[in-house]
């Protein structure tokens, strides 16, 4: 009788796991910063990949880097602004996550320093009064192309011996606070002169003689001028 039960309890147990349904890798797949992450311009955070290591990744822009690694993904914010990282796995499913980029504490207290610069043109900060070899300029009615444009001021950063440079124009005066129209940058590395139109020419501080400038580009790292007395 006793034999008779074991073998009732062992079918019940056989009918109830097959009725059940099959648990897979897909049923915990979540990203550990959940739907939304900040991240200052230029550091980095990892995200975990939970429940597959067999995914893809995409991004919306190029305001952050991905890197994929195993189960996890390195994002650098590259440009302040927004994205959405896009994970799918090999179950069709997906997960997103906007990720935010702010400015650094260093990029927040940018208006509080007078020290005359350019930062982020060739990936560092250029004090313009001590570069040596450094040629700096203001001229009005000319635009970052070169040609005649009545009302356009712009500003340029010359290497005399290499002959690279960065221009600047957009216009307006520059005498105050705002945002100014039509900002355009021509930047030259090694002879060739790239041109881009700029998304903002914000300028955020005006101060005895000195201006703060923001410039944001689509294709290039937010670029921040304090310009020399002229």
């Amino acid at each position: 009788m006793k034999k008779f039960q074991n073998i009732i309890s062992l079918a019940f147990m056989f009918l109830l796991a097959i009725s059940l349904p099959a648990c897979n890798e897909t049923d915990d797949f979540s990203l550990s910063c959940g739907e939304a992450l900040t991240i200052a311009e230029g550091s980095s955070d990892v995200i975990e990949v939970r429940g597959t290591i067999d995914f893809s990744i995409k991004t919306d822009n190029n305001n952050v880097a991905c890197e994929k690694n195993g189960s996890t993904i390195t994002v650098t914010g590259v440009k302040v602004g927004q994205t959405r990282l896009t994970v799918s796995n090999n179950e069709g499913q997906q997960l997103s996550c906007v990720i935010t980029v702010d400015r650094s504490e260093l990029q927040k207290n940018f208006v509080n320093d007078r020290t005359p610069r350019i930062e982020n043109w060739m990936h560092q900060i250029i004090r313009t009064e001590t570069t040596a070899g450094l040629q700096v300029t203001r001229e009005n009615n000319i635009d970052a192309d070169g040609y005649v444009s009545e009302g356009t001021t712009s500003f340029g950063f010359c290497f005399v011996e290499t002959g690279d440079f960065c221009r600047l124009s957009a216009k307006g005066d520059f005498a105050s606070r705002g945002v100014y129209q039509d900002g355009k940058i021509a930047i030259c590395s090694d002879g060739k002169t790239e041109y881009y139109l700029c998304e903002k020419v914000d300028v955020q501080k005006v101060y005895e003689g000195h201006v703060w400038i923001v410039v944001t580009c689509k294709e290039l790292p937010e670029i921040r001028i304090v310009t020399e007395v002229f």
